[in-house]
């Protein structure tokens, strides 16, 4: 299956969509999807120039592209009022980077984030609004699978953050009665990722060694991970806006299969048709924010979102080891 087919509703048909964080891996695939489905949309992003996309990707006229801070005067005052649903996106990948530069991340994974959800309620308190929080926030997992009534126990900053800023969604829904949904994401890749940005994946600097004629490092090896593919996860940001769910809903999204790296170290260098991969112990630093195995429950988001993801193992790899 290739990105486009993903099924769309006529519920897009001429809505007005704001995206909040437009330019980065998600934030792209998702303006393109709503475009396909119908709907008139406007983009926000402070286009960080080593996380965001080349904006002249943009050129279809439905698209209005806000190239600046969330929190610049007078911006959501204006935009907010003729939106009909908002995806909230805004974040700065990056475990380790957040314990470097604990500012930078409140800021980008706490601050601004809110700023959108404070505006929605003092300019359009009754669009719908989907929040994109991560699978980060449940820390080292108490059991498995991981399912939403999990312990959240963050164990790096950039967690601790988006943790906070999911509160601040679910407090103002309970409050405000807001139309709120919130995504946890698990480890998504796919066409759009940056084949050299390891703060997006560990499967980007895995792909950067293999076409620098490196091998691939895998750390530990036994630890099992899911790969979310970014055209599934847009799926389940438009399903989450499109149904009727209580305020603050929140929902795991995640690949359908759990695998160990060593094993998923194998398949990227089978399916490349070159390279090869060597293990070795977690170095230190990496421990700091190492989970463990992770495997996701993501049974709610079957029954609630009607959502299933849709891309294999194999097919995730081989779409993206052909980009360059």
């Amino acid at each position: 299956m290739t990105n486009t087919d993903i099924a769309v509703s006529d519920f897009w048909n001429n809505r007005c969509c704001l995206v909040a964080g437009g330019l980065g891996l998600i934030g792209t695939e998702l303006t393109r999807k709503l475009l396909d489905a119908g709907a008139i949309v406007q983009v926000i992003d402070s286009a960080i120039a080593d996380i965001a996309r080349d904006p002249n990707w943009i050129a279809d006229p439905r698209v209005k592209l806000h190239r600046c801070d969330v929190r610049e005067p007078g911006l959501l005052a204006s935009v907010l009022p003729q939106q009909q649903v908002v995806f909230n996106l805004i974040g700065l990948p990056g475990h380790l980077q957040s314990l470097k530069n604990p500012n930078a991340d409140l800021d980008a994974n706490l601050l601004a984030p809110i700023a959108v959800l404070q505006a929605c309620l003092a300019f359009a308190p009754d669009l719908t609004q989907v929040f994109a929080s991560s699978r980060q926030i449940y820390g080292r997992p108490r059991h498995l699978p991981v399912d939403e009534a999990h312990p959240c126990a963050p164990i790096d900053l950039n967690a601790v953050h988006r943790l906070a800023a999911e509160q601040h969604h679910v407090i103002f829904s309970q409050v405000h009665a807001l139309p709120v949904r919130i995504l946890r994401l698990g480890n998504i890749v796919g066409h759009g990722l940056h084949a050299l940005d390891a703060r997006q994946s560990f499967l980007a600097a895995w792909l950067g060694n293999l076409r620098a004629g490196r091998p691939i490092e895998v750390w530990g090896g036994e630890q099992e991970r899911e790969l979310l593919d970014v055209d599934d996860a847009c799926e389940a940001l438009m399903l989450a806006a499109e149904k009727q769910l209580a305020p603050g809903s929140i929902f795991n999204i995640a690949g359908a299969e759990a695998i160990r790296l060593k094993d998923l170290a194998q398949r990227v260098v089978k399916l490349a048709g070159s390279g090869e991969f060597v293990v070795r112990p977690m170095p230190a630093h990496a421990m700091q924010i190492e989970l463990g195995s992770f495997r996701t429950d993501i049974s709610r988001a079957r029954r609630e979102l009607g959502w299933e993801p849709r891309q294999s193992i194999d097919e995730i790899l081989q779409c993206i080891l052909q980009v360059r």
